[in-house]
Order: structure tokens, then sequence, then C-alpha cells
């Protein structure tokens, strides 16, 4: 017996056994997808790790050179001396002459000994000691500022503990304002007035009871932050700065001018759950990108130092772990693609013909049988198709028999229901109107209610288009109107574009002769029937709407049971069965307000 038909007769079971073995091929994929996730890890983690202690690193830096200008500081106004000399009331030049040369102003020498303090100004609130210069002035100049009213302006109910912890606090401001007197001349400009700068600001406090003054030490940005320019400043890794408000005092200059709002609620949120000296990360989406965002907030200066980096900087390392893994894998999985390919070919073909068979039968041809040998699954699955598929063939031809006797039966039986009863009233409004001679009336009733008929009959064809229908219901609401003459007014809103559409015929007079029997016939004075028909989107919706008795809890059109309502479900199912389920008639109502039927079939233009 020949290769192919020993495997023919071998079970699925045993062939998908086989066919399990190439997964020991895929297990290399496998394990080098575990390789390369450990080591994107471990990469990950080791580069997070170094990019936080360079952070921890510049935080420590930068808070060591503050304190030191706030330590320098700190020197003059723990000075009882100096603090005496501000604070003392002065009654003679002399006095102060002596005071302002002996104590004050060898401390505003200081500042001209580095390169990185700017200027050092000391705001006296001592009105008898005059001022000197730019270095020593009054308080006022720094009574708008933002800072001195956070700061300065509400201390008159302060103790002296309150006063004894004002002078422990360090207040560290990133600034543009010099808050000085301008000594220019007329026409004299000065570019550096408003370069950024890094303010030291510490008050003098004269006996733990009165402030006495506000120094101001004024250092070069670029001496506090000119470190940062290492840490990067491309979109892929940059730095900022914020305040305890997230308010940004340095950025680099990848990062713009201020922090992204998404990562300012970020921040606040974690800020909120760590508190002050709070360290940590975590990642987001920022510029459409995963990034990891390291901070860390100083307890000294109160500072967010926060960096941002994109996760390809982070896994630059693992690009080449990454490359040999993508190549090893192609390998494996080319050798499994080509050996499994194989084997599929030798299963399949037999499949392939039972698949074509099969698919011949969508579209309902059942005249079809499959000639497939073997004793295996493959053969036994054959061999059954062929009799399902002969079953099906009796089964569709006795359902097509049953569904199209059903739907004439249906129609029949709606027209049966709505011709005797309107008839027999429209003959007897006929007869009334001939013995009161009202001839004119009598031909447009004829002509009406032959239009009536003709269309309900349409050549027993189930479509019509759409203008058709609506004649139809004219004639029928027309014929009414006469008969009932004021007590019905019927209105007609039609969509010029969709009267060339095609609808099932006898789909709105049932609803329309529902609104009179609920409505003229039952209710004093006239009865408003309103008749819509639009395009919503692919579907035709028509509207019956009368302001007639109403219901007071109105069924599902399915649910309405035989007998008054037949015509109204056999509307509803003749929908469903012609268009499918998903269209049909709603049905609206109030008790007194009226009753409002929507159906909804989908467009077919008339070809």
């Amino acid at each position: 017996m020949r290769l192919p038909q020993r495997v023919h007769d071998i079970s699925i079971k045993h062939k998908m056994m086989f066919c399990y073995g190439l997964l020991v091929l895929l297990s290399i994929l496998a394990l080098g997808a575990a390789f390369y996730a450990s080591m994107q890890k471990y990469v990950y983690e080791q580069a997070s790790e170094s990019y936080r202690q360079t952070l921890s690193q510049v935080v420590l830096n930068t808070e060591y050179k503050l304190n030191n200008y706030d330590q320098l500081l700190g020197q003059f106004v723990s000075d009882s001396k100096f603090v005496g000399a501000v604070s003392f009331a002065y009654t003679s030049p002399g006095d102060y002459s002596f005071a302002f040369l002996n104590t004050i102003s060898r401390y505003f020498e200081v500042g001209k000994q580095d390169s990185s303090i700017e200027t050092l100004i000391l705001y006296k609130n001592n009105p008898t000691l005059p001022e000197s210069g730019d270095v020593l002035i009054d308080i006022d100049y720094i009574a708008h500022t933002g800072w001195y009213n956070e700061y300065f302006a509400q201390l008159d109910n302060y103790t002296i503990n309150d006063y004894i912890a004002l002078s422990k606090r360090k207040f560290w401001i990133v600034t543009d304002e010099m808050n000085r007197p301008d000594y220019r001349l007329a026409g004299e400009t000065g570019g550096a007035e408003h370069a950024r700068r890094v303010a030291i600001i510490k008050p003098v406090i004269y006996g733990y009871e009165k402030l006495t003054g506000v120094f101001e030490l004024f250092v070069r940005y670029d001496r506090i932050f000119g470190d940062f320019a290492a840490a990067g400043a491309g979109r892929d890794d940059y730095m900022f700065v914020a305040d305890d408000k997230l308010r940004t005092i340095y950025a680099s200059a990848g990062s713009g001018a201020a922090v992204p709002g998404a990562l300012t609620a970020a921040l606040t949120e974690k800020m909120a759950i760590a508190g002050s000296g709070a360290a940590g990360k975590f990642s987001m989406k920022l510029d459409g990108a995963d990034k990891m965002v390291l901070y860390e907030r100083a307890g000294d200066s109160g500072w967010l130092y926060v960096r941002v980096l994109s996760y390809d900087r982070l896994f630059a390392g693992a690009k080449t772990v990454r490359q040999f893994t993508i190549a090893v894998g192609a390998v494996c999985l080319l050798v499994s693609l080509l050996l499994a390919l194989a084997l599929a070919r030798m299963i399949a073909r037999r499949l392939s013909v039972l698949s074509a068979q099969m698919k011949s039968v969508e579209d309902l041809t059942l005249d079809v049988k499959v000639d497939i040998d073997g004793r295996d699954e493959i053969g036994a699955l054959a061999r059954s198709y062929n009799r399902m598929i002969r079953k099906l063939r009796e089964l569709v031809e006795q359902l097509t028999a049953s569904q199209q006797t059903q739907r004439e039966s249906e129609l029949k039986a709606l027209q049966t229901q709505i011709n005797p009863h309107f008839l027999y009233n429209t003959l007897a409004t006929i007869n009334w109107m001939a013995m009161d001679g009202q001839n004119d009336k009598i031909m447009g009733m004829v002509n009406h209610l032959a239009t009536f008929y003709r269309l309900s009959l349409n050549k027993g064809l189930p479509l019509l288009a759409v203008r058709e229908e609506i004649r139809h219901l004219r004639a029928y609401t027309e014929i009414q109107k006469i008969r009932l003459e004021e007590r019905i007014a019927v209105t007609y809103e039609v969509e010029a574009d969709i009267e060339s559409c095609l609808t099932l015929k006898l789909i709105l007079q049932p609803f329309v002769e529902n609104a009179i029997l609920h409505g003229a016939e039952r209710k004093a004075g006239t009865t408003a029937i309103a008749i819509r028909a639009r395009r919503a989107g692919d579907d035709l919706v028509f509207e019956v709407e009368d302001d007639g008795v109403g219901m007071a809890a109105p069924p599902a059109a399915e649910l309405i049971p035989y007998g008054n309502g037949y015509g109204i479900r056999n509307v509803h199912e003749r929908i469903r069965l012609h268009y499918g389920p998903a269209y049909g008639v709603t049905i609206q109502s109030a008790a007194g307000v009226g009753t409002k039927v929507t159906i909804a079939i989908p467009v077919v233009r008339d070809v």
C-alpha cells in the first residue's frame, strides 16, 4: 500500500500528535522570547537605577550649593551686632555713618569676593536707616512681590515661636525681578535686569519680635543649574525642576517652558501620596510615546527634580540582544514552517476537497457529492456530509414550498380582512349619497375606490413604489374623509427623493384604519392623522401618528394577539419575513394623547 494511502488510514488524533512534535521547534522561539524579556527587564532595572542615582546626585549637588549660600546669609542674620546696627533707631548722621562703616558695609563686601554672586541686597524695615546705593534700600521696593506677600506680609500676630520658625526656614526662588531703584540715565538700557537668577532670601529678625529687614542674595542661574546640561536636552531625555506648586523654575532645552499638563496631574497625585522628601518613578505616555518619569523632592528647598526618559533610550543597550533573538527566532520559525507545510499538504489535501464542496453549498446548491476514500475521520466525515446534504436538500424543498404558501396566505388573509368591511361601509356611503343626489362626490368616491383596489391587487406583485403606496393610502383616506366628513384631518409629509424606492404593499393602510377606528369613531371632535415618510441612512422610515384615545401600555407588534390586531401583526411579520429581524413595526402610545406607529424597512431602489 502506498504511503499516502497509509497516511489516509491513520486517525486524525495520531496525525495531530505528529504535528505537535513541531512545537518543539517553536519552543525555541518561546525560550528566545523569555530570554529577551528577562534581558530587557534587567537592562531596564539597571538603566533606571543608574538614572535614578544620577538624579539623586544632581539633587544633592544643587541642594549643597543652595545650602552654602543660605548658610552665608545665616551668618549675617545671626550676628547680633549686625542685627542691632540694622534695627537701631538713628538720630544723627554720625551715628549711622559709624554703624555703616564698622558693621553694615563689610557684609556687602562678601558678594564681591564670589563671582557666582551677582548682588546682595538688604531691604531694610527701619526708616531711620538711610538707603545706600542699590544694596541697602527700603523694604517698600519688595512689598509688591509675590514671595514677600506669601512669606512676610502677615506677621502682625506672630509669637516668639513663630519668629523662631521663620528665621529657620529656607526661602529659595527663581526670579527675573531685580527690585531696587533705577539709577540709569534717560534712554540708557540694561539687558541683564530681567535675566533669570536664583534668589536666596533670609529675614532679619530683631529679638524674635520684629522683622527689621530681608536679605536677598542673587546667584547666577547657570551656577546652580549649569550641571543639568549633562542630563540631556532632547525630547527623549530631558529634565526640569519645579517648586512646591509645580511651577517650572528650570527646564532643559527639549522640555519647553512648562511642565506638561498630564505630567503635572500625575506628579500631583504621586506627591499627595508620598509627601515631602518623596522619590520614585513611574511610566506614562507623553507626546505620543511611552516615557519613564524619575522624580525626587528635595527636603530643604521643597523643589521637585524630574527627569523624563523615553523607553527607546532606556532600552538602547538591549538592541544587540533583541537583534540576536530575532535572528535565532526567524531561523527556527522558517524551519518549523517548512516542516509544517510538508505535513499540512498531506493532511489538508483531502480536507480541501471537502471544504470546496462545503463552500458550494453556501448558495444552497445542494446537488453535490463528496468523493473521498479512506477509513479515517476525514473519510467518515465525507460520508456523513453526503448524508446531511441529501437530508438538507429534502428539507429546503419542503421549507421553500411552505414559506411561499405562508406568504401568499397571509397577504390574502389581510386583503380578505380589509375588503369586506371597508367595501360594505363605502357602498353604504355611496348609496346614501346617491339618495341625496351628490353625484360629484359619488364619482370621486368611485374613482378612489377603484384606485384603492387596483393598487391593493398590484398585479399580484408583493412590492410597489413608495409613491404608489402613498397613493393607495390617499385613496383610502379620501374615501374615509367623505364618509366621516370633518371627523378626521389627514396630512402627508413625504420626502420626494424616496418616492421611487420599493416597499411591501399594504403596510400603511392597517395603521391608518386603526387610527380611524380608535380615533374618529371613538373620540369627539376631529382626529388628526399625520403620515410621514423619510430616509434615515440606509433605511426608510414610515410614521403614522394620531391624537386619538391612545393606549396606556402599547404592546410590541409581535405580541399583538390575532383578532382585531391581525392586520398590524401581519404587517410586522411580513416585514421581518421579507427584510429580516432588524426591521419591523414599533408602537408608542399614551392614553388620552394618541398613538405613533413607526415602520422601518431598508432602502431598495426600483431598477
